[in-house]
């Protein structure tokens, strides 16, 4: 059978959690949802990149505690907070994006107040998350 694609969308097209909840208290599908869980199927963004997410920096932050002063461990937080903040399929810190931060930090050692033995340490931590 063919779909009609003139026929208005009904409920039985589409499963109950691509339903959401309009401001005028009408139900209508989320056809964004729908479309991105298709492509994730095909494959279309299934390759993407390993991130740190922030639960995974909470863990890495943690493993810092002992080890860096307060100042270092806000020097950290503040260098990754955009990548943890950023929406969608980039939220998180990618490996490129922890690989230009390190080299930030190692280029412009007087900006920042992390030493050398401060940045291995930050990398051992990361590597333990972003390798697959």
């Amino acid at each position: 059978m063919k779909p009609d694609f003139h026929e208005p969308l009904t409920s039985s097209m589409f499963p109950k959690s691509y339903w959401v909840s309009s401001l005028n208290s009408k139900c209508r599908p989320s056809i964004g949802r729908f479309l991105f869980d298709i492509m994730m199927d095909m494959g279309f963004f299934g390759n993407t990149p390993k991130r740190v997410t922030k639960e995974e920096m909470k863990d890495i932050m943690s493993n810092l505690y002992g080890k860096l002063e307060r100042n270092e461990r806000v020097e950290v937080e503040k260098l990754f907070r955009a990548d943890l903040n950023e929406a969608g399929i980039e939220y998180g810190v990618s490996r490129v994006e922890f690989d230009l931060a390190v080299t930030w930090l190692e280029e412009n050692k007087i900006k920042h107040v992390l030493e050398s033995s401060d940045i291995i340490l930050i990398k051992k931590y990361f590597e333990e998350h972003l390798k697959d």
